[in-house]
Parts: C-alpha cells; structure tokens; sequence
C-alpha cells in the first residue's frame, strides 16, 4: 500500500509541475504498447492497478528509443502485466496489429497465429488465433 501512494504522489506531482502544454507530444505506453487514442470511458486503469511508472523527456532518449515525433513519453506497466511470464508478455495483441488486404499485419509482415488483448487494467480482454481468407491458408506464411 505504501509503494502504491508513492507512486500516486510521484504521479501527481510530475503531471502538476510539467502539465503539458499545446505545443508538448507525450506518448503513453502501457505494458508495452502505445496509447494512441484516449481511452474509452469503460476501459480506464485505476491506480490500484499500476505497478510502476517511468517518465523520460530527454529528447535524445526518446529518440534512441525510436519515437522522433514525441517530446517524452510516460510508461505504465500493470501489475498483471508485471506478473506475467515472459512467455506470455512475448504474445502480440491486435493493439500492436494493422489489419489491411484481410490480414493481421505486425512490424510489415503478415500474422499468423495466437494473440491475447487485454483491457487497460492488464486482465485478459480476449484470446484467439488470428484466422484469414482460405487463399492465406494456402499458402503458408514465412516467418
């Protein structure tokens, strides 16, 4: 309980003394996957589900971490999240997907296989195998 309020405080604190301006881009990432879109009002994480929080806003390391068109970015892993084996952390979710042409694409390439999304909290939302037209089954796909 008491890590649980110093992350709430340090949380205050850092959102009252940098509140971000209209010229600021801070992209959040929650367990491993970025927020583009604010969340909806049925799937808000609540504080007792938060694990840790780091804030980087030095430009360079935003941009070593690959996010030129950001001024900072605020990580938020769940405890869910943290609980999980790497084994499972490892499985996507239609989160980090494009879906084009009838197909899960993830980083450029095609998607065949099991994926687990989760709601904002780190609790399992949904878990399927990504499933396509008869002319992708066909023809296997690379990987």
């Amino acid at each position: 309980m008491r890590k649980l309020l110093i992350h709430l405080i340090a949380l205050i604190c850092f959102i009252t003394s940098n509140a971000q301006t209209a010229n600021q881009k801070i992209l959040y990432i929650l367990d491993s996957i970025p927020i583009i879109n604010d969340p909806e009002s049925w799937n808000q994480i609540e504080p007792g589900d938060i694990s840790d929080i780091t804030v980087i806003k030095n430009k360079d390391s935003v941009h070593r971490l690959g996010w030129e068109n950001v001024d900072g970015i605020i990580y938020i892993f769940t405890k869910a999240y943290r609980s999980r084996p790497d084994s499972i952390k490892k499985i996507p979710s239609l989160k980090q997907m494009v879906y084009t042409s009838d197909a899960w694409y993830l980083n450029g390439k095609i998607y065949s296989g099991h994926y687990i999304d989760y709601f904002n909290n780190g609790n399992i939302q949904d878990e399927k195998a990504c499933e396509y037209p008869i002319a992708f089954q066909l023809f296997p796909v690379n990987q």
